[in-house]
């Protein structure tokens, strides 16, 4: 009964290693677009503040209608 635990087990453990080495790839993929030097800082923050909703004193805000 013991050494059918220990194969359930490293079943288990070993899914969740390669979910982890998935998700490891994803974030190495995003952090090496940060790094980039082709990265325009001007598009970053434009990115930076619409993720925050946030915005610059000197910035012209437009609001839109939602169509609908």
């Amino acid at each position: 009964m013991a050494k059918r635990d220990y194969k359930l087990k490293i079943t288990d453990l070993q899914e969740k290693l390669e979910t982890l080495k998935t998700e490891r790839m994803h974030w190495q993929v995003r952090v090496n677009l940060v790094r980039s030097s082709a990265l325009d800082p001007d598009i970053l923050e434009e990115r930076a503040r619409l993720i925050l909703n946030s915005s610059h004193k000197n910035d012209l805000i437009i609001l839109l209608d939602d169509f609908k």
